[in-house]
């Protein structure tokens, strides 16, 4: 007879039995949605890494990173982000796709297991673990997360550049030097420079700005005729990037412009990005002051892919951790739907088969079509709101009743009552996370 009291995963078969469960969905999702890792099975072109793998070619051939060969996507990034490349642009292309592919889900999972050990620090490490492992074979599915892997996109590596500078309470590295790092390699991630300025994180905003400055100064020293060109023109031309009015431009300036084409579409994209910065960092603002920094920084995220002009469906991976507080807020079940929702339509081509309707139907199917093809910002948008606050009741793993939570009147979690740890603070002023935050 099974002891339905004793979880599966109190014991260490269950534990691995679960971690060899998760472990072969995330394969079958990647094989399904990427096609890498199977033997024998030829594994297709990253179109996105193969740009940066000859951008970095360029850099040692000493040919310049802007140039086009006929037929080839451009690169359209900062001079810094080429230097970088350039420890993409050996080795053997096969290797280096599989290789790729391995760090996004390594650094996604850490990430994600960021996002749940410092939002629940009371939960047991393996718990955390496995949750994560789970979180990433579901939300691989999502066209934000599997896109990255099949294009072999870097948005993964500067998501958790900004994250972990957020998120961080420790005072051996200066606040600030890795948002001004992913800052350099690729504009947007910048926002983060005006979430420590608003915040009154001032050292940190200043700090932010000294290193994106530092990127530049090292580039125009090593490619100088590059760092002019792209600095003074190409970063002028929103052409080069690709058309703004794309599907696949998730945006609020693509919604905008699909919906009201010239300059009205502009006007509404304005006061749409005004509205949605106004609201998301005072949301932030009210994360950083109760030392929720993960939640904020994932709001600052969310507002990044808003009010950037393009936000290709590839960009969207910020949804991918937001979406694990969305889940698991305990005091309000209602979000397990919403959040069950949005992991539905993200995993679904929903703009791509939307597209459809709005170019070749009228009437209410057009209406119907055009909400559809904005299907992903209009998700943002509800994330961006979206109250996940959790007051879930700690839980740990140990002998006897492992994994339950304690009876009434137990004196709490015996995680929060190991000597030497006091009790956590409830109020932000006396939050140490929240006066990390305000250094």
């Amino acid at each position: 007879m099974v002891d339905v009291s004793r979880p599966v995963l109190a014991s260490r078969s269950g534990r691995v039995l679960v971690t060899v469960v998760c472990l072969a969905a995330l394969l079958e999702v990647l094989d399904w949605r990427v096609g890498q890792f199977l033997v024998g099975r030829t594994v297709a072109l990253m179109i996105d890494l193969n740009v940066y793998r000859r951008a970095g070619a360029d850099v040692l051939a000493g040919r310049s990173i802007y140039r086009q060969p006929y037929g080839a996507f451009p690169f359209t990034y900062p001079p810094f982000a080429a230097l970088g490349a350039v420890v993409v642009a050996w080795g053997e292309r096969q290797v280096i796709q599989v290789l790729w592919t391995v760090a996004s889900l390594a650094v996604l999972g850490a990430v994600i297991f960021a996002t749940l050990r410092r939002r629940f620090p009371a939960w047991d490490r393996g718990a955390l673990g496995l949750l994560a492992l789970a979180a990433l074979a579901v939300l691989s599915l999502m066209q934000p997360v599997y896109e990255n892997f099949y294009y072999g996109q870097v948005n993964i590596f500067l998501m958790a550049l900004c994250f972990f500078d957020v998120v961080s309470t420790s005072s051996r590295r200066p606040r600030g030097v890795l948002v001004g790092i992913a800052a350099g390699a690729k504009l947007v991630p910048g926002i983060f420079g005006l979430y420590f300025l608003l915040t009154g994180q001032i050292r940190a905003a200043i700090v932010s700005g000294l290193s994106f400055l530092a990127t530049v100064g090292l580039t125009w020293a090593f490619l100088p005729n590059d760092s002019y060109r792209y600095w003074l023109h190409i970063i002028f031309d929103t052409a080069r990037i690709g058309s703004p009015t794309f599907h696949r431009n998730q945006s609020l300036y693509g919604a905008a412009l699909r919906a009201v084409s010239g300059t009205d579409g502009r006007a509404l994209f304005a006061v749409a990005a005004v509205a949605v910065a106004v609201v998301g960092f005072r949301r932030a603002r009210s994360l950083t002051a109760q030392g929720d920094l993960v939640a904020a920084a994932l709001v600052v995220g969310l507002i990044g892919i808003l009010v950037s002009p393009v936000s290709w469906t590839h960009h969207l991976d910020w949804v991918a951790p937001l979406l694990v507080l969305v889940v698991l807020d305990a005091d309000r079940p209602i979000l397990w739907l919403w959040g069950a929702v949005c992991i539905a339509i993200f995993s679904l081509p929903v703009p791509l088969d939307a597209s459809a309707f709005v170019r070749t139907h009228a009437g209410v199917l057009r209406v119907f079509g055009a909400i559809g093809e904005d299907a992903f910002a209009l998700l943002v948008l509800g994330l961006l709101v979206t109250p996940f606050r959790s007051n879930r009741i700690p839980w740990h793993w140990g002998a006897g009743g492992a994994g339950l939570p304690d009876p009434p009147g137990s004196g709490g979690d015996p995680l929060t009552r190991r000597a030497g740890r006091p009790e956590p603070a409830q109020s932000s002023s006396s939050n140490p996370t929240a006066v990390a935050a305000r250094r």
